[in-house]
C-alpha cells in the first residue's frame, strides 16, 4: 500500500490550532477573573477539581466492573490478533499498558430495549463503534457489531484511527482542556451569584419566587405524560428525550421569570447574565472544536501505522448508512449548524474529505479515491441500530 509522507508542516499546524484553542479558553478564565472577586477563581478550582477527583473513581470503578480485555480471535473477526500485534509494532505502544478491551464483560446481560443510553457499557455495547474512552487513564475499547460490519482492512483502519488518539494522548488534551472550561463556568455562575445577592435579599428572594411560580405554571400548563408513574428505567429513549425536553423548557421559563425580576431591580445583571450565556456557548465551540481537530489527526494518521485511508473512508460510509437506516432513509438536516459548532466529530462530508487529501498523498490514483468515497456499499440488512437508539433518533 503506498504510505503517505511525513509533513512536518502539519504537524505545525496542528500544534498552533491546539495552542488557539487553549489560549483561548485561558484568555476567558483570564478575563472572567479581572472582573470577579479574588476568591472566585480559588472556589472555582476548589469545586472542579474536587468533582473530577469524584468523577474519577466512578470512572475507575465502571473501568473494572465492566470491561474485560477482547479475544485476539472470534467468529466474527478471526484476524484481529494479528492486525493488533501489527499495530502495537507500528506505533510503538506496548500491549500490556493499553490492551484491547470489549465494551461488555463476558457472561453480562446485553441492555434491555430503551433502558440505556449509548453513554453506558451497555449501550456502547450494542453499537458499531471504536474508542478511546477516558476511565481514569485512556482505555481502548471496540464493539462486536463494529468487527461484524468491518472487513479486516476496515478494522485495521478503525483501530490505527483510534492508536493515534492513543499515541499522541489526545485523550489528556482533551480532558485538560475541559477542566479549564469547568473553572471558567463556576467562575461565572459565582460571578452571577454575587450580582444577584448584591441587589439585596428581599430582591433576590421575590427573583427566586418569580422562577419558581413560573417553574410550576409550566409544569401545570403541560399536558400528563403517558408513561406518568414509570420508573426511570422502564422508560424508552423517547419516552426520556420527551421527557428530557418538558424538563427543559420548565428549567428555561423559570430562568426567564427570576432574570426579568433581578433585572428590576439591577439591570447589570440581565447583561452579566446574557454575557455568561454567550461565553459558555464560546467555550463549548472551543472543546469540541479541539475534539473535532484531534479526529482529523487521527485520520490522517492511520497511514503512518500502514492502515488504508480508503478503507476508513468505506468504514465511516457504513456507519453512516446505519444511522440512515434507523432514521427509515431521512437524513438529519435538522439543526445541522449546531452540529457543525457542537458536534465532537466532524460531519461525514468534512471527513471524507480531508481523507480525500489523504489518500491523494499517500499515492492513491483518482478513480480508487472516487470509488472509496462514493462507490456502492454492501452492507447486509441484518446491520441495524438497536431499538432505543432508532426511537431516539424518531424522537429528534
Amino acid at each position: 500500500m503506498p504510505r503517505a509522507p511525513v509533513s512536518p508542516w502539519r504537524d505545525f499546524v496542528y500544534a498552533l490550532r491546539v495552542s488557539v484553542y487553549y489560549f483561548g479558553i485561558l484568555g476567558l478564565m483570564a478575563a472572567v477573573w479581572h472582573v470577579a472577586p479574588p476568591w472566585v477563581l480559588a472556589l472555582a478550582l476548589v469545586v472542579v477539581f474536587g468533582s473530577a477527583m469524584l468523577e474519577l473513581g466512578r470512572r475507575s470503578k465502571i473501568f473494572k466492573s465492566r470491561l474485560a480485555v477482547h479475544p485476539d480471535t472470534s467468529d466474527i473477526s478471526p484476524n484481529l490478533g494479528k492486525i493488533m500485534a501489527d499495530l502495537y509494532a507500528r506505533a510503538g505502544l506496548n500491549p500490556a499498558d493499553y490492551p484491547l478491551y470489549d465494551f461488555r464483560r463476558e457472561g453480562a446481560a446485553p441492555a434491555a430495549a430503551g433502558a440505556k443510553s449509548a453513554t453506558t457499557m451497555e449501550g456502547m455495547a450494542e453499537l458499531p463503534t471504536a474508542a478511546v474512552l477516558d476511565l481514569g487513564r485512556p482505555v481502548l475499547a471496540v464493539s462486536a457489531p463494529l468487527l461484524a460490519l468491518m472487513d479486516d482492512e476496515e478494522e485495521r483502519a478503525v483501530l490505527a484511527h483510534e492508536f493515534v488518539h492513543l499515541r499522541e494522548s489526545h485523550v489528556y488534551w482533551r480532558y485538560v482542556l475541559q477542566l479549564f472550561s469547568s473553572v471558567v463556568s463556576w467562575m461565572l455562575t459565582l460571578l452571577c451569584f454575587v450580582v444577584f445577592c448584591a441587589a439585596g435579599w428581599q430582591a433576590a428572594g421575590i427573583a427566586l419566587a418569580a422562577g419558581a411560580v413560573a417553574w410550576y405554571a409550566m409544569r401545570a400548563l403541560q399536558l400528563p405524560l403517558p408513561y406518568a408513574g414509570k420508573k426511570q428505567s422502564q422508560l424508552s429513549m423517547a419516552e426520556k428525550a420527551e421527557q428530557n425536553a418538558l424538563w427543559r423548557r420548565r428549567t428555561h421559563a423559570g430562568t426567564i421569570a427570576a432574570v426579568a425580576v433581578m433585572t428590576f431591580y439591577n439591570p447589570v445583571y440581565l447583561a452579566l447574565h446574557l454575557c455568561s450565556w454567550a461565553l459558555r456557548i464560546l467555550m463549548g465551540v472551543i472543546v469540541r472544536g479541539l475534539s473535532r481537530t484531534n479526529e482529523y489527526r487521527a485520520d490522517a494518521g492511520i497511514a503512518a501505522l500502514g492502515a488504508n485511508p480508503l478503507s476508513l473512508m468505506t468504514a465511516l460510509r457504513k456507519l453512516d448508512l446505519l444511522e440512515i437506516r434507523a432514521r427509515g432513509g431521512a437524513v438529519q438536516t435538522k439543526g445541522r449548524w449546531r452540529y457543525y459548532l457542537f458536534a465532537t466529530h466532524p460531519v461525514l462530508a468534512q471527513r471524507l474529505g480531508a481523507l480525500r487529501r489523504v489518500a491523494a498523498r499517500a499515492g492513491f490514483c483518482a478513480a480508487e479515491i472516487r470509488a472509496a468515497a462514493e462507490g456502492p456499499l454492501d452492507v447486509a440488512e441484518e446491520h441495524q441500530y438497536p431499538l432505543w437508539l432508532v426511537q431516539s433518533m424518531q424522537a429528534q
